[in-house]
């Protein structure tokens, strides 16, 4: 990029030719493009991406996709299937309805003590997605969920949005397991996946 200054602002010429002409001055201009170029430049998370290849090769593989979510007022989940601020969810097709593995959430609808109930949870809030069968999967680092002011979850009637930041763990009225957990085997302790660093 070379820069030309003139009686009428700033002309800014770019490698492939293309030409910007600006009525504001050359520290004003320089200044918004470089904060534009670095927006074009900045890089989306891999997060998403490595979720939902490793939910389809669970599909593939005809292995049952779990993810574990850790909790916080940005998620949607049944409260009182919490433990240790973390909840287990499969994302099985059988499991699951209308699922939604996007870029910055996961959402669906799922059964929990035979009520039906909406799931929402912040990518940056997956710590693991595995295989229930074989256990293969990836671990990931927590992030904050960032809070930023007019986001909005859809709302599953359809009706009017509602705004990320009232979204809360949905309390459970009923006292049984979640659907698809079997009883812990052999040590009374289910297996607990942990992040290595």
């Amino acid at each position: 990029m070379s820069k030309q200054n003139g009686c009428c602002g700033s002309r800014f010429v770019f490698g492939l030719g293309f030409v910007f002409q600006s009525p504001f001055g050359p520290s004003e201009v320089e200044a918004a493009l470089t904060v534009y170029l670095r927006k074009l430049h900045m890089t989306v998370s891999t997060k998403p991406y490595l979720i939902r290849a490793i939910w389809q090769w669970c599909m593939d593989q005809g292995e049952t996709p779990y993810i574990v979510v850790a909790v916080d007022e940005h998620t949607q989940v049944p409260a009182g299937y919490v433990k240790d601020g973390q909840i287990v969810l499969n994302v099985g097709l059988e499991a699951t309805n209308q699922l939604d593995i996007g870029n910055e959430f996961i959402a669906f609808q799922a059964r929990f003590g035979g009520v039906a109930q909406q799931i929402f949870v912040p990518v940056e809030r997956v710590a693991a997605i595995y295989a229930r069968e074989s256990g293969e999967g990836m671990g990931f680092e927590i992030s904050e969920t960032a809070s930023r002011e007019g986001d909005t979850l859809p709302a599953a009637d359809g009706g009017s949005d509602k705004p990320a930041s009232f979204i809360k763990p949905v309390e459970n009225t009923g006292s049984e397991l979640p659907p698809d957990e079997p009883p812990p085997s052999g040590g009374g302790q289910r297996p607990r996946f942990t992040v290595v660093k």
